[in-house]
């Protein structure tokens, strides 16, 4: 794992049990992304693999960049923001592990163009829902943090997300859409809501490795 600390937007997990014994590498201050634009975080996301010498030759999906986002991404157009950062880790090719726990202003969790190269995300304390398709083909998601504020997730939201291999689903979640989970074919244990109302079809259709729904 590399862990790294900025003010503004992205500073280390000192807590990862994988980062026990070791520094967080700190960034200038000054060095920052100029704005929220695609632009601006491609220019910054270019500037983290150079600076970081363990990331000189880029990530893979078993050994990502874990960064935690504070305040750049919140607020209006929060979700625009939040795509501009998929399309430019897309871009430049970095496996990560996102943690935005903090985030304000992302209630709906939509589509935002992550695919291959996230591997983790903690969503927002104050997330609501989860949208359709907000992972679908998200092939190298492997752990993924939901808050009890959820209340929905929606149809085809984690389609082919093959290499998830379990997920918990907290009891605030009413509702789970049409192939939610459809072909997560590393799925082996699923532990549902006790307070769903809804369930939808074929959500675990093609889930193969499915052994344990709780």
């Amino acid at each position: 794992w590399v862990t790294l600390a900025l003010s503004l937007a992205f500073w280390g997990c000192e807590n990862n049990e994988d980062q026990a014994g070791k520094e967080s590498e700190s960034l200038p201050s000054s060095f920052a992304p100029k704005d929220s634009t695609y632009t601006g975080l491609l220019e910054y996301v270019n500037q983290l693999i150079k600076i970081a010498p363990e990331n000189a030759n880029g990530t893979t999906a078993a050994k990502p960049l874990f960064v935690k986002i504070s305040g750049l991404l919140q607020g209006d157009g929060a979700k625009k923001k939040l795509s501009n950062l998929a399309q430019a880790l897309e871009k430049i090719k970095i496996y990560v592990n996102l943690d935005l726990s903090n985030i304000k202003g992302l209630t709906t969790i939509e589509r935002s163009g992550f695919s291959l190269y996230l591997v983790g995300i903690i969503l927002p304390l104050d997330a609501t829902s989860i949208g359709n398709a907000a992972f679908y083909k998200c092939q190298s998601l492997a752990t993924i943090t939901i808050p009890n504020s959820v209340t929905s997730i929606g149809g085809d939201a984690f389609r082919e997300c093959t290499n998830l291999a379990s997920i918990n689903i907290p009891n605030s979640v009413t509702s789970i859409g049409d192939y939610a989970f459809y072909k997560c074919s590393k799925l082996s244990s699923v532990v549902l809501s006790d307070s769903l109302k809804y369930i939808g079809d074929s959500v675990f259709r093609e889930c193969t490795n499915l052994a344990s729904i709780n």
